[in-house]
């Protein structure tokens, strides 16, 4: 048991702090501590903002490899590889670059199962932000293309789709090409 010089309670041991620099427990118990923290980090937000900017322009992908290996597991090497074994594109769609952030290319995203925390693979913002509105199921993403499916006619041409037309405004003029149906009201 220790007194903790803060709260003025008896604490154990583990409630309180080591220094190894001095070789001791802290005096402030753990919670005063972190009180005494937080409330100092509300009182001062623009000093903890400055510091922040300050890391970020020393070694900005520092901070980019220490969120991938916290919230994923992977190193750079191994992102590096991911990205490689992809052929250097979005796993998805095939996007060879990531869509621009404030003019800077931005990296693909690591995909993961949100359960198990299993990485997927990479993948740009819109294929991302797409499975990651349908809940990451399977089962809606089929539904969401059978939906688009069953309500897009494609022009047809030789390079892939370079116009999309919905089905309910299209007709078929003999085999001669598309053309617009009236709509109401226009």
């Amino acid at each position: 048991m220790k007194f903790c010089n803060k709260c003025g309670q008896d604490r154990p041991l583990t409630e309180f702090y080591w220094r190894p620099d001095r070789m001791i427990y802290d005096a402030p118990c753990k919670p005063c501590i972190i009180k005494r923290n937080m409330s100092y980090a509300r009182a001062t937000p623009h000093k903890r903002a400055a510091a922040h900017k300050k890391r970020l322009e020393r070694r900005p992908d520092h901070i980019k490899e220490h969120k991938l290996k916290w919230r994923y597991g992977l190193s750079k090497g191994q992102y590096d590889q991911l990205f490689a074994s992809q052929g250097f594109k979005c796993a998805i769609c095939g996007a060879k670059e990531n869509v621009l952030k404030n003019g800077k290319k931005m990296r693909f995203y690591v995909d993961h199962c949100h359960k198990s925390g299993k990485v997927r693979g990479l993948l740009c913002l819109r294929c991302n932000s797409g499975i990651g509105y349908l809940g990451d199921n399977p089962q809606k993403v089929r539904a969401a293309a059978q939906y688009l499916e069953a309500h897009l006619v494609f022009d047809g041409s030789p390079e892939g789709s370079t116009k999309i037309f919905v089905a309910s405004e299209v007709n078929i003029n003999d085999g001669e090409g598309w053309l617009f149906a009236e709509r109401p009201g226009f």
